[in-house]
């Protein structure tokens, strides 16, 4: 099973917390929340990835289930499956 390390992990919750919070600096904001400081490139990589269907990720949001989604797109990735997150609205598992 593919693996999301700890460092991912908080670089993943930095982002979401700063979406949330309507941070005007999304980047300056992760920075201020983490004790290594992320390269530009990492930040835009979380982006890039909040913005897939597969995670369809929505303001509000808790980090955490982000990175439940996350797992569960790799891991119907890994199955040669795709994934439909169900609406977040509705997801009781979280």
């Amino acid at each position: 099973m593919a693996m999301i390390s700890e460092q991912q992990k908080q670089l993943i919750r930095a982002v979401v917390t700063a979406i949330n919070d309507n941070s005007p600096d999304i980047s300056a904001a992760v920075r201020a929340q983490l004790r290594t400081i992320p390269a530009e490139d990492d930040i835009d990589h979380v982006l890039n990835i909040l913005r897939m269907p597969a995670i369809r990720y929505q303001r509000g949001m808790r980090p955490d289930t982000v990175i439940v989604r996350m797992y569960d797109a790799l891991q119907a990735a890994e199955q040669g499956e795709e994934y439909e997150p169900p609406d977040y609205e509705v997801d009781d598992r979280y």
